[in-house]
């Protein structure tokens, strides 16, 4: 499910191009890409945010130059850019679950902190001036901005009105675009949720809990032992809903966790070969 939330604008941006190059990327790159914005861009963002004076840190301004050192045309810094649409308005895509982004900020911050952001800095208005005008104390802004508090829709509209936007949600399916490893990995794990009950938990613990100490022996990175720790945490706690929920979502950490995942050796051969039959039919 991808939730468009539209501001309206006239200001009309293509982002496709941006969403094309990100897919684009290995993924380790992908990752390091995640960190960076998350530990250097937010904030750097929050900065402005509360002193839009203070201008952007010299690394973002050189990273947004080409290759003779020049600025692209019509642009002076890299601002999140917005999805244009045909009838003049903008649109922010966010993936829900997890909040992973497949727009500028690639998963790192929630759709409504990060329009929230986006709305502050196109209108130059600072946390204080925000406060000032809507009544709501700076410290719970910062919060709303940081995402250590969300907000609901209607705060969001309220917070758009003070500076001259309506906030538009609009939900629909989308299809993801997964690769053939990936879409794969779902398909078998989807068949394997469909036996996942508490009794064939039970019966599955010992095998989950040997393949897990395999894989934690097995993996490297950051990521990967995250997530290895995040599948012995469903385990232990016998969360049968969480099982199911990595098992067949297809956000971002439910597909990188399959990468990873302690269900091997469980799905019969039989139903193995009908999978990926129908995987091969699908083309």
């Amino acid at each position: 499910m991808v939730t468009l939330i539209t501001l309206t604008t006239g200001e009309v941006r293509d982002n496709t191009a941006f969403d094309s190059d990100h897919r684009r990327l290995e993924y380790e790159h992908a990752v390091t890409f995640k960190h960076v914005v998350r530990d250097k861009f937010a904030p750097a963002c929050d900065a402005y945010a509360t002193d839009p004076t203070a201008g952007w840190p010299a690394a973002f301004i050189r990273s947004s130059r080409t290759r003779n050192g020049a600025m692209p045309s019509g642009s002076t810094r890299e601002d999140p850019g917005p999805v244009g649409t045909e009838d003049g308005t903008v649109t922010k895509r966010v993936i829900d679950e997890d909040g992973y982004s497949i727009g500028y900020y690639a998963g790192c911050m929630s759709s409504r902190n990060a329009l929230l952001r986006q709305v502050m800095l196109e209108t130059g208005t600072t946390q204080t001036m925000l406060s000032r005008i809507s009544g709501v104390h700076q410290p719970s802004i910062s919060q709303f901005l940081s995402g250590r508090v969300d907000l609901s829709d209607d705060q969001l509209d309220r917070l758009f009105s003070c500076m001259g936007f309506r906030l538009e949600v609009i939900r629909r399916p989308v299809e993801p675009n997964l690769t053939r490893s990936e879409r794969r990995s779902w398909m078998l794990h989807r068949r394997l949720s469909a036996h996942l009950t508490k009794e064939t938990f039970e019966q599955w613990r010992p095998q989950l809990v040997k393949n897990l100490t395999r894989v934690r022996r097995g993996v490297q990175g950051r990521v990967h032992l995250g997530n290895a720790e995040r599948w012995s945490d469903l385990i232990l706690s016998g969360d049968v809903v969480g099982l199911h929920r990595v098992m067949t979502g297809l956000d971002r950490r439910s597909i990188e966790m399959r990468e990873v995942s302690p269900f091997s050796g469980l799905l019969s051969n039989e139903e193995r070969l009908e999978v990926l039959r129908e995987l091969k039919q699908a083309g």
